[in-house]
């Protein structure tokens, strides 16, 4: 009954701000479907395989909530950990339990709810920054791909990721739109990030600063152009502070290529167990088509051995057959980098993303750790496309434009019908003092005229 009031409560509290006239869809269902999904992955992680990475945060939520509630706020992480990365959900989760009670349903639907706000930042910074015509083509892709409904939807960190990552990408949108409060919540969702996952921020970073740089000034004038390099040197600037967090995560002296290749190699080494094992590439400019494949499309069907990768390998195909419709589009990809600076963001952050996470070998990490990609790929698959004019386009466009505006008054003079039994008078030649009263100019055409024997033009 517990869980049926809190999911009542949510969606209660959403639905105000989801069906604001400023948004052109209603993702309502959207989070109906997202509360469903939750439920769904608590039944496959309990029922079906008896436990999964819930297990883990569940206790320590319970202690920190316990805590919360008798109003010590002091925070010590158990085994050991640090605050930045697992410590971090353990917290989120303890104050989530202390609101609403310690319950792995609960935790599953609140993370849900989560989640869904990540993906309707994704959607909003889409239709500010990119285009309002193609948002309701971007808003399907977020809000209905089984995987994004699914995996961000339960106790852990992957609902957090994709709620700050939308956050941030909302307000990267909005300083490239020069909108306020762009860089407030970029700021928190940068810190969120990176709290949990310090790498994923710095390839935030990377794609905001190609974007920056991309954009154009407001202006041709020297103001306009020294506020941008100083935004530009503000954003480099905390990047090359973010490196030393980054490398305090993964434990590197130096952040440089060898040391990224040996993390991803014990990644890879730890990660390859179970039936859905694989055998990756390494990260390199020439593995990176097979690199975007796998992280994009695999599993494939002839690569499956359990329910759940049949189902991401469906997925996958549908996907592959999307971008293959899509290639209008992508074809305007460069055309679109410093037309829509945010395009080149979500290009530059998936560019990075695809070798780092190519390294998991396990599918079943891989579709997990993919939803903190799909967002912003989907960017790329509705870019608008300049509509082609048809035959019947002038036709069309004539009929509406009279039957939207009224029929405008003729100029031409209407004919009076004389009435019956009058004579029409001949119409005498203009000469005399008739023609003296003519401008000078044409009065002397007509004298011109005359004397060479032609008739005068009227």
């Amino acid at each position: 009954m517990n869980v049926l009031l809190v999911a009542a409560v949510l969606i209660a509290v959403s639905f105000p701000i989801l069906r604001r006239p400023r948004a052109e869809d209603d993702p309502g269902w959207a989070l109906v479907l997202k509360l469903v999904g939750a439920v769904a992955l608590y039944w496959v992680t309990f029922k079906f395989y008896k436990g999964g990475d819930a297990d883990i945060y569940h206790p320590a939520a319970v202690a920190f909530a316990k805590q919360f509630r008798q109003g010590n706020f002091s925070i010590h992480i158990p085994d050991g950990l640090g605050l930045v990365g697992q410590g971090f959900i353990y917290v989120v989760g303890g104050v989530v339990y202390a609101i609403v009670g310690p319950s792995k349903l609960v935790g599953f639907i609140v993370f849900a709810w989560i989640g869904f706000w990540g993906l309707y930042f994704f959607s909003r910074a889409f239709q500010i920054a990119v285009s309002e015509e193609t948002a309701p083509r971007y808003s399907r892709f977020v809000f209905f791909l089984p995987s994004l409904l699914f995996w961000s939807s339960s106790l852990g960190k992957d609902a957090w990721m994709v709620f700050t990552l939308g956050m941030a990408s909302y307000g990267v949108a909005r300083i490239l739109v020069r909108r306020r409060g762009g860089f407030v919540l970029a700021a928190l969702g940068l810190l969120g990030t990176a709290m949990v996952r310090p790498h994923v921020t710095l390839m935030i970073m990377v794609g905001v600063v190609f974007a920056y740089a991309l954009r154009r000034s407001g202006g041709s004038t020297g103001h306009s152009r020294l506020a941008k390099i100083i935004g530009l040197a503000v954003i480099v600037g905390g990047s090359v502070v973010l490196i030393g967090q980054v490398e305090q995560f993964l434990n590197i002296n130096k952040l440089d290529q060898k040391s990224i290749n040996r993390v991803l190699a014990t990644e890879s080494q730890g990660s390859n167990y179970g039936g859905s094992a694989y055998t990756p590439q390494s990260p390199s400019l020439a593995n990176f088509p097979q690199s975007a494949i796998t992280v994009l499309f695999r599993p494939f069907p002839w690569e499956t051995h359990s329910g759940q990768e049949v189902a991401a390998s469906l997925e996958g195909l549908f996907l592959i057959g999307i971008f293959v419709r899509s290639w209008p589009r992508l074809r305007r990809l460069p055309r679109s980098l410093r037309r829509t600076p945010y395009v080149a963001y979500a290009l530059a952050y998936s560019i990075v993303f695809m070798p780092f996470f190519s390294s998991f070998a396990n599918f079943g990490l891989l579709v997990r750790e993919r939803d903190q990609l799909y967002p912003l790929a989907f960017v790329l698959l509705a870019i608008p496309v300049a509509a082609r004019p048809s035959r019947n386009s002038y036709r069309q466009a004539t009929a509406k434009r009279s039957q939207a505006s009224p029929r405008r008054p003729s100029l031409r003079p209407v004919k009076q019908r004389m009435p019956a039994g009058t004579q029409r008078r001949r119409a005498l030649p203009v000469t005399g003092s008739v023609a003296r009263s003519f401008p000078r100019r044409i009065r002397s055409s007509w004298l011109a005229t005359r004397s060479l024997g032609r008739s005068p033009p009227l």
